[in-house]
């Protein structure tokens, strides 16, 4: 075992240690307060490797850049979903502590090569006011679609519905929720194994997979429905070992984001797609999807508690961002990594 990756796997044991693997999977975290306001990020550059610094590769992913994120404020940090606003190619994140963050990537020749401006807010409820308690605003998930954002919730499951949250205007980020609603047939979903995979579809309907809870032929619930009643319910089969922590859709194909946690060998992602058009339209006879593993990011390659993904369309390339939630915990790091989709 290579020196930088024995001394990352200590400080993961001695975590254990002190509060167990599922400790390091539950940020204990400053809860949201405050107006709008811009913070500074630095940003140190990674790379995909640390013991191969030419190496560029993993799966059918190409590696265009990453980072390791800091900030002296302390609401930054544990980052659990994310989603990129084109029109100024910025990203907009939601934290399990419940704040927005609005960010600029800065790139060169299509390559992440820093951080630029930040914008960070509370993400408030019907009420106006920021949440309560951290447990209160444990968003795990968050959905662009047409001047509309909807972030799913754990702990409490549900979907709190924004208009006009525009990354591109952080004074947006200000807006209180529209709508709140109950994710329908939860009521059997652990605490903290609800909605992390979540998304919008285009005809308006919710898709959402459990972290954590059962589907009915094993993999983990998967939910689509409309004003709160549930069109079709299925199981989505994650790769051994790991659990679903973010999602986006490409056609009708989900594109779903992994993680896992082994006091051995650390943290690492996978990503893994499906076509689920049977699943959409009520087509498909069998209910359990076995998606395709594009990826998997392992140590010695730079990983962490991987759990926001967005995709960024240029042309005819997709391109992934990757961010972590680092729990609010000194033996973890804010990542974010770019990859390009690419063909075998």
């Amino acid at each position: 075992m290579a020196a930088p990756m024995f001394f990352e796997t200590v400080k993961m044991l001695l975590a254990v240690a002190f509060g167990g693997a599922v400790a390091l999977f539950a940020a204990g975290a400053p809860s949201a307060a405050g107006e709008v306001s811009e913070i500074a990020v630095r940003a140190e550059a990674l790379a995909m490797n640390p013991e191969d610094a030419a190496a560029d590769r993993v799966g059918r992913l190409r590696f265009m850049g990453g980072l390791v994120l800091r900030s002296d404020e302390r609401r930054f940090g544990g980052w659990s979903a994310l989603a990129w606003e084109g029109r100024c190619g910025r990203l907009l994140a939601v934290s399990d502590t419940g704040n927005w963050m609005a960010f600029e990537p800065v790139e060169g020749k299509g390559r992440l090569t820093g951080v630029g401006r930040a914008w960070l807010a509370p993400v408030l409820g019907a009420d106006g006011a920021p949440p309560p308690t951290k447990e209160a605003g444990d968003a795990e998930a968050v959905s662009l679609s047409g001047g509309e954002a909807d972030v799913a919730f754990e702990q409490t499951h549900r979907i709190q519905r924004y208009d006009g949250i525009d990354a591109c205007a952080p004074e947006t980020l200000a807006a209180r929720a529209r709508a709140v609603e109950a994710i329908p047939a939860s009521g059997a979903w652990p605490r903290n194994g609800g909605a992390e995979a979540f998304t919008r579809l285009g005809d308006g309907r919710m898709l959402a997979l459990s972290e954590e809870a059962a589907g009915p032929d094993g993999g983990r619930d998967a939910l689509i429905w409309r004003d709160g009643k549930v069109e079709r319910r299925f199981s989505w089969l994650p790769p051994s070992g790991f659990d679903p922590t973010d999602m986006v859709m490409v056609g009708t194909k989900a594109l779903v984001l992994h993680r896992k946690f082994s006091p051995l060998t650390g943290a690492a992602a996978a990503i893994a797609v499906a076509d689920i058009a049977g699943q959409l339209d009520g087509s498909a006879t069998e209910t359990l999807v076995r998606p395709e593993v594009l990826a998997t990011i392992a140590p010695p390659l730079s990983v962490d508690n991987m759990e926001g993904m967005a995709l960024r369309r240029e042309g005819g390339r997709m391109f992934l961002y990757l961010m972590s939630d680092d729990n609010f915990r000194s033996v973890q790091r804010t990542l974010l990594l770019k990859f390009e989709l690419v063909g075998e």
